[in-house]
């Protein structure tokens, strides 16, 4: 019998008794070639289901390892996630530092986006109601050189500097890092620092403390060196950065009155030296502090 006979409908049914395909009509030619396409295509399909028939089974078997669904599949993401290497801040240009302290009790920072202008005035004149000796210019100058204070203790390993500024939850977490960092032979550069700007942008006066955030607007490259001197961390590129510094004093203390620098011994070598506020040693170059700057460094907060 011809091939195109032999894949005519008749011939492909079974053959029951009495049943002859020859008596059938013949199919036409463009039946014929629709089914030989038919045939072909149902084939191919065939192949390829078939191939990829063991990637599906692994797929299943996968799946049936652990819970299903689509909570226990985020579970899993976060699982990778906590397992995954821990990211360098340097590379995202975050500070290496990690010491941000708390307001004191009872206390939050001002509202500076939602308070705005106004918040900040009426802050500063409640503040200036009951301390007529408060000027903001003279306490954004005494906060320029705490700040460099502060972050010179950082960089020289030294918390000792910055103790006399710095609230006790601050400083000692300040401290904890110091000594982490010496212990695994490191210490932080800030090379280049420039306080570009130190700006009063929220107040608040309330019956138990004054509170003032300044943004300190900065730039220097942030950097971990070993003990040879080597970078290990971060690099040399100066970038811009910004935080909130938040100090605060006990409601009713007034500003001290400057009659001129005082006499204190420096209690990094010990020689006698005129400070106000905060003052450089001539002799070993430490940053020294008066304590007569009565506000408390007690929170930093990034932005």
């Amino acid at each position: 019998m011809p091939l195109a006979a032999a894949l005519s409908p008749a011939c492909l049914i079974p053959q029951l008794p009495g049943f002859d395909c020859d008596v059938l009509p013949y199919p036409g030619p463009g039946l014929r070639v629709a089914l030989v396409v038919v045939l072909a295509l149902a084939l191919g399909y065939g192949l390829i289901s078939m191939s990829g028939f063991p990637r599906w089974l692994r797929a299943q078997q996968s799946v049936s390892d652990g819970p299903q669904g689509p909570m226990f599949a985020v579970d899993r993401a976060h699982s990778s996630a906590a397992t995954a290497p821990p990211v360098d801040p340097h590379s995202l240009h975050v500070p290496a530092r990690s010491w941000f302290g708390q307001t004191f009790p009872g206390t939050d920072p001002p509202a500076i986006e939602l308070a705005g202008w106004d918040g900040k005035a009426a802050g500063l004149s409640a503040i200036k109601a009951r301390d007529s000796g408060f000027v903001e210019g003279a306490f954004e100058a005494a906060v320029q050189r705490v700040f460099f204070a502060v972050l010179e203790a950082w960089t020289r390993l030294k918390p000792a500097l910055s103790q006399g500024v710095m609230a006790p939850v601050i400083w000692e977490q300040q401290r904890a890092q110091v000594e982490e960092y010496r212990r695994r032979g490191l210490r932080n550069q800030l090379e280049g620092l420039a306080l570009t700007n130190a700006l009063v942008v929220g107040a608040r006066s309330d019956p138990q403390f004054d509170t003032i955030t300044v943004r300190m607007s900065a730039r220097s490259a942030d950097f971990d060196l070993d003990s040879g001197s080597a970078v290990v961390g971060g690099d040399r590129e100066q970038h811009d950065w910004a935080e909130d510094w938040v100090f605060q004093r006990p409601a009713g203390v007034t500003s001290t009155k400057a009659t001129g620098p005082v006499s204190q011994l420096c209690p990094n070598c010990g020689a006698p030296i005129l400070v106000d506020v905060t003052t450089i040693c001539p002799f070993c170059g430490a940053a020294v502090i008066s304590g007569r700057f009565q506000w408390l460094l007690t929170r930093i907060d990034r932005v």
